[in-house]
């Protein structure tokens, strides 16, 4: 079988330093990765940062926000028998991007 395995956490960042995420690890879908490739399946991995060493002899997509995650599957995902989505994806963005860094007494931010 072809499987598509998603892990790890998405970065939503706000400005060039800070960012929303959660404290996933990705250890659930690499594990699952290296369980599926010694059964023989051929597998892509799509993961959030992480610093876990991917399984050899797999694909891997390295991505960073939940758009990047989404775009990423949606690519792989017509070539693949099964999908396993492992991912923390965020459930929010900011509202907006500033390209600065923000500094504590310059404006509101809005998430």
């Amino acid at each position: 079988m072809r499987l598509l395995i998603t892990a790890g956490p998405t970065r939503e960042y706000f400005d060039p330093v800070r960012y929303l995420s959660n404290p996933s690890t990705g250890m659930m879908g690499y594990e699952i990765a290296r369980a599926a490739k010694s059964l023989g399946h051929l597998v892509s991995l799509i993961t959030g940062p992480s610093n876990l060493l991917p399984p050899k002899g797999i694909s891997v997509k390295r991505v960073t926000s939940s758009q990047e995650m989404y775009r990423a599957v949606n690519r792989y995902f017509p070539q693949c028998d099964a999908v396993i989505m492992t991912a923390a994806v965020s459930d929010y963005q900011p509202a907006r991007y500033y390209p600065d860094k923000i500094k504590k007494q310059d404006r509101p931010i809005t998430l």
